[in-house]
């Protein structure tokens, strides 16, 4: 801050202060709006332009100027914005209006574009609550054949990250529980903003039970536990668990439960080899196509289940240690071969439908 003299300077509309000294050391551009009447201080920054009509002007403070016309202003702009891409400076502005694939913003004076994907490290829900607002750019392109200029606030925050992405992986454990922020929902997981890093929750690690789509367990922006399941320093990956955290579904199994019990359940799944069906949430034992019926013939799973079917099965194996179960179907059926021989004996003559050649019979 630099204290001004209260004798001010008349400048014309159309001039343009080119350099300001102080001190005879350095050299600064002022910007016209953050000087006011009756304000006897104000900051100076490098890349600032001076549009004003009245500037006090302090003893000590040599101002030189020149009359420039449009032309020659807005080349002296672009030649700004040039040395700030350059030097990698951070250059202020505001948002003025969304178009195609982004925002128009004004810095220095210039229109430029920044595009949806440089506004925020994090996704964007709503781009027209960025129109007008002020914010800090970092020049990224320019095309000068077309004075085309592409900015991006990203870049300034993705700077700040880095640093505490490193002190956040320096301190991670396997098993830590940590509290983070649904940043985005995909098909296959939830992302989680842990505070300047990113971790994925698998879909297969969001619950015990069976889920189709994240958005069935999860919200944007809600905040949860999480537990790290694993973690890659140099590819910066976190792998995350929200099931990990709630008891396991098999420990609230009945205990009564045995081999031989019947249980009823809902298909959730069919494969050709057979179906996993739902006794409780989180416990899916399997039911193989060779237990659902008797018939001896190399049939599919899905000529006799469909998934949501309510079923009655019998438990065939049980293992509580390995969280191992299997079902069949066709044990709750009398068993035709258990008679065959009291109903076909030996020599025996009946009357039978052809089903099937074959070479050999």
């Amino acid at each position: 801050m630099y204290e001004l003299a209260e004798n001010p300077i008349k400048i014309s509309r159309n001039l343009r202060v080119k350099e300001v000294s102080i001190h005879n050391r350095l050299n600064y551009i002022l910007l016209s709006n953050r000087i006011k009447k009756h304000k006897y201080t104000i900051d100076l920054n490098k890349y600032d332009v001076l549009d004003l009509i009245e500037l006090y002007n302090p003893k000590w403070i040599n101002i030189y100027s020149n009359e420039t016309s449009e032309s020659e202003n807005y080349e002296n702009k672009f030649k700004l914005i040039i040395e700030a891409y350059e030097k990698g400076d951070i250059l202020k502005g505001f948002i003025k209006s969304r178009t195609k694939g982004g925002m128009i913003v004004e810095v220095l004076g210039l229109e430029a574009f920044l595009p949806g994907s440089q506004i925020d490290v994090k996704p964007i829900r709503d781009y027209n609550e960025y129109v007008g607002k002020k914010m800090e750019f970092k020049v990224v392109k320019i095309n000068h054949e077309f004075r085309n200029v592409v900015v991006s606030h990203k870049a300034l925050l993705e700077a700040d990250l880095e640093e505490q992405k490193k002190e956040i992986m320096s301190k991670l454990e396997v098993g830590q529980v940590l509290e983070g922020t649904v940043k985005n929902i995909t098909s296959y997981g939830v992302f989680i903003d842990l505070g300047g890093i990113d971790g994925l929750v698998h879909i297969t690690d969001l619950s015990w039970g069976r889920v189709n789509h994240p958005e069935e367990i999860v919200t944007l922006d809600e905040k949860i536990n999480v537990v790290i399941l694993e973690f890659d320093v140099e590819k910066k990956r976190i792998q995350l668990g929200l099931k990990q955290l709630l008891s396991h579904p098999w420990d609230a199994l009945d205990e009564k439960l045995a081999i031989g019990d019947k249980i009823n359940g809902k298909v959730v799944i069919v494969h050709n080899y057979g179906a996993f069906v739902e006794i409780q949430p989180g416990v899916e034992p399997l039911l193989h196509v060779s237990e659902i019926s008797w018939s001896n013939q190399p049939y599919s799973a899905k000529d006799f289940l469909s998934k949501g079917q309510e079923i009655e099965a019998q438990v065939l194996t049980l293992d509580r240690e390995k969280r191992k179960m299997t079902l069949g179907m066709k044990q709750l059926q009398p068993d035709p071969w258990a008679e065959i021989a009291k109903k076909y004996p030996t020599g025996s003559q009946h009357k039978v439908t052809v089903r099937n050649f074959t070479n050999f019979g």
